[in-house]
C-alpha cells in the first residue's frame, strides 16, 4: 500500500483555544485507521507529544500544529476558508509521504 490516506471528509472549526474572527481548526475525518504511521510522524514532526492514554500524537511541522487520531487529523492555525485546500492537500501529502519512505525513517 502506497498510501495511508486515500478518502477523507474535511470540517473547519472555530479555534476553540483562540476564538474569534478569522481562527479556524481543520479536521479531517478520515474512513482507515492511520495509527500504524505514528512512530514514523512521531520521528519526522517537531516538538511531539504522544499521549497513549488517549491514542494521540501532536506535533508541529512548519507553522501548523497537529494533533493525529486513528481515524482524524485536526490542523491549528488555519487563517481563513481559503487556507483550507492548501492546508488540507499538505498534511494529506506529507501523511502519504511518511509512509511511503517509512522504510527509511527510524521510528520513535
Amino acid at each position: 500500500m502506497d498510501t495511508i490516506i486515500e478518502n477523507y471528509r474535511c470540517q473547519l472549526e472555530e479555534a476553540a483555544c483562540t476564538p474569534g474572527p478569522g481562527r479556524y481548526g481543520l479536521r479531517i475525518v478520515l474512513p482507515n485507521d492511520i495509527s500504524e504511521v505514528f512512530p514514523y510522524l512521531n520521528a519526522v514532526l517537531s516538538e511531539t507529544v504522544c499521549n497513549y492514554d488517549n491514542e494521540i500524537l501532536i506535533g508541529r511541522d512548519k507553522y501548523q500544529g497537529y494533533a493525529f487520531r486513528e481515524r482524524e487529523i485536526k490542523i491549528t492555525g488555519i487563517n481563513g476558508s481559503h487556507e483550507v485546500r492548501k492546508a488540507v492537500r499538505e498534511a494529506v501529502d506529507k501523511m502519504n509521504e511518511i509512509w511511503r519512505e517509512r522504510g527509511q525513517i527510524t521510528p520513535s
